[in-house]
């Protein structure tokens, strides 16, 4: 089992000036302690599927469970159930994974995805502050990465009494294979051009289309955090 959610750094980000809105995507191995940050500005569906989908990159392969609290992004409480929307249920068959989330007010439950978090807040991001702050996002990702692997992953954990490294050594071989095809988190939506002027509006803005795509639908796409729009 892995479990994976979202910490609001915002507060953070806006005293150091890196900007108004920033969210921490953390996924963690439940038995080796092995984890991943991603640092991001939205916790929309399409990035919590592009934080998974990095997850199952960095580790090589999936588990058998992926759990989370009710997420709004990824599906809908219905009393006691909570019912996963389509496009999550896609996400989980393409990889092969079961995505469970918790019961309500069972936060225990995924104790291992929210300890970490605060190693996040009170250490990695306070000595920032002491070492330097990350001028991007980008920046921010990088160090990031090298702080869990140096700080993290290669120490004696506190509760296993063993380095994650050592334990997810192990534990990567009882990992599935990810599929040959990444699954496409991007943002797309088909549009249909004008018929007299070659264009196509996205979020309130016109962008200019080849002629003979007149009147045609065509399909929009814009990668997660990312501006470049691509249309086909």
């Amino acid at each position: 089992e892995a479990q994976f959610d979202f910490s609001d750094c915002s507060a953070w980000a806006q005293s150091v000036g890196l900007g108004p809105v920033l969210w921490c995507f953390g996924m963690i191995l439940c038995w080796s302690r092995w984890r991943t940050w991603w640092f991001t500005t939205s916790v929309d569906r399409e990035h919590t599927f592009e934080g998974v989908a990095r997850f199952f990159d960095a580790a090589g392969g999936v588990p058998k469970i992926a759990r989370t609290d009710r997420m709004g992004a990824l599906g809908q409480s219905q009393g006691r159930r909570f019912v996963l929307h389509p496009p999550t249920l896609e996400f989980a068959r393409h990889h092969g994974v079961e995505i469970k989330a918790c019961q309500a007010g069972d936060a225990k439950r995924k104790g291992k995805i929210e300890r970490p978090f605060r190693d996040l807040k009170e250490s990695f991001l306070e000595e920032l502050v002491v070492t330097g702050v990350p001028d991007s996002i980008n920046e921010l990702n990088d160090r990031g990465r090298r702080w869990v692997d140096q700080r993290v992953h290669a120490r004696v954990h506190r509760s296993t009494g063993v380095a994650p490294t050592e334990r997810f050594a192990i534990e990567r071989g009882f990992l599935a294979g990810w599929p040959a095809r990444r699954f496409d988190t991007g943002y797309v939506e088909t549009r249909r051009v004008h018929r007299a002027l070659p264009f196509i509006t996205w979020n309130g803005v016109r962008y200019s289309v080849p002629p003979e795509c007149l009147g045609q639908l065509v399909e929009a796409r814009v990668p997660v955090d990312s501006s470049e729009l691509t249309v086909a």
